[in-house]
């Protein structure tokens, strides 16, 4: 019997491209910086502050840092995720009560705009968020790990950002529109000051009903500042929550990136260390948080915060910040400052005129820090606060520069405590 033989098979490998056998897998591709703001956005989605998925996106950072065989800790915290908008609320709805009853009662008037000045002055000058007492609170989260250098610990250094995400503010959506907020704010403060100063004055002189010109002048400048405080309530207080991925995690995958390189190649002498602060929406709780808990460890350290820095615009350094009235240190500035010019980088100085970082945290109590924010060319953000703040709109190019930027810092760092 002859043997049988199979025939032969002429179907076709439908593996269009597959390698032979025995050759190596093709190597897996580079990581991007923006992985991680890909990832989070993805699997975890909007994280307001307080939140379970803000809780999620701390714990997947956790996870990163001790992937790399890096210490990392998640820290708990109370916070009031709606704080920013019960200020808002609280000043905008004082002032509207004044406007409304200087025309009955001065003195009602005057006490509501004093209230109001005692409220601001409370949050500015003592960091107490007395609207924020009256709202429901929540737990939030910090995340931080350490790259230990390799020899003696002569310098520490923090890179930080924030893993919240803002809730929507429709006002706030396109950058276009911030030059008129800005003249919005100015005429609201006007017309606080106006309306305080005609309120003391009825309840001091106690005139008749009948107005002069000027005082009729005045309250329309005043019903100007009411106008606004109308739009800013109807414009700025929701409740959803927005992607986040400029604002801010951008900062958080260049400070991620930033400990994975270092964790391959540590400083001789320099102790990284990367944050990420939850709740900074709500008021910068989380960076107070830390900066009030490990106050004695910061003595010696510097740091560094780092803001929406995937959109276009131009890298600055951030030398104080006017809602806060936070100065931040010389010291730190001009390190950022020297470390640009190391590495080639275009970087401007700037005093923060709209809105706040988590650097004010660490000034306002003595500790040495800075903040590095990206904005556009008239000095504003892209998709502030808005449902266009997505990954579609983070360039990797631009987190690749704020990464190139922060290993200069550690590199000069690393040179000062050589020499």
């Amino acid at each position: 019997m002859e043997p049988r033989t199979d025939p032969p098979d002429d179907r076709t490998d439908d593996r269009a491209g597959a390698a032979p056998p025995g050759d190596p897998p093709p190597p897996a591709p580079a990581p991007r910086v923006r992985d991680l703001i890909d990832e989070l956005c993805r699997e975890v989605g909007p994280r307001a502050s307080g939140s379970a998925a803000e809780a999620a996106a701390a714990e997947r950072l956790r996870a990163r840092l001790e992937a790399w065989g890096l210490p990392a800790a998640v820290e708990r915290f109370r916070t009031t995720p709606f704080a920013l908008q019960g200020l808002l609320a609280t000043m905008g709805g004082l002032y509207l009560l004044a406007f409304g009853t200087y025309f009955v009662c001065p003195h009602g008037a005057t006490t509501f705009l004093v209230l109001a000045a005692l409220v601001l002055l409370a949050h500015r000058v003592l960091d107490l968020d007395i609207p924020g007492a009256m709202l429901p609170g929540a737990a939030s989260t910090n995340v931080h790990g350490t790259v230990a250098p390799a020899g003696e610990r002569r310098r520490t250094v923090l890179f930080a950002g924030h893993h919240d995400s803002a809730f929507r503010m429709p006002l706030l959506g396109r950058s276009s529109w911030f030059p008129w907020l800005s003249r919005g704010m100015l005429l609201f403060f006007v017309s606080y000051l106006a309306l305080l100063g005609l309120s003391l004055w009825r309840v001091a002189a106690r005139p008749g009903p009948a107005r002069d010109p000027v005082e009729l002048a005045v309250l329309a400048l005043c019903g100007l500042g009411a106008v606004f405080a109308v739009v800013v309530l109807a414009g700025m207080i929701r409740r959803d929550a927005v992607p986040g991925a400029n604002d801010n995690l951008s900062a958080v995958a260049t400070a991620w990136e930033v400990a994975r390189r270092l964790a391959a190649a540590r400083p001789r002498h320099v102790e990284v260390r990367v944050v990420s602060f939850g709740s900074e929406e709500a008021g910068l709780k989380g960076s107070r948080d830390f900066a009030l808990r490990h106050r004695g460890e910061l003595r010696g350290a510097m740091l560094v915060n780092l803001e929406s820095l995937g959109q276009s615009g131009r890298l600055f350094v951030l030398t104080g910040e006017f809602l806060s009235g936070a100065r931040h240190a010389p010291e730190a500035v001009r390190l950022v400052e020297a470390a640009a010019g190391d590495a080639g980088i275009p970087l401007g100085r700037k005093w923060l005129f709209h809105g706040l970082t988590d650097a004010s945290s660490f000034s306002r109590r003595g500790l040495p820090a800075t903040a590095v924010i990206r904005l556009t060319d008239a000095g504003f953000l892209d998709h502030y606060h808005s449902p266009g703040d997505s990954p579609d709109n983070v360039a990797e190019e631009r987190l690749e520069e704020a990464v190139r930027l922060c290993l200069a810092v550690v590199a000069r760092l690393e040179r000062e405590a050589a020499g």
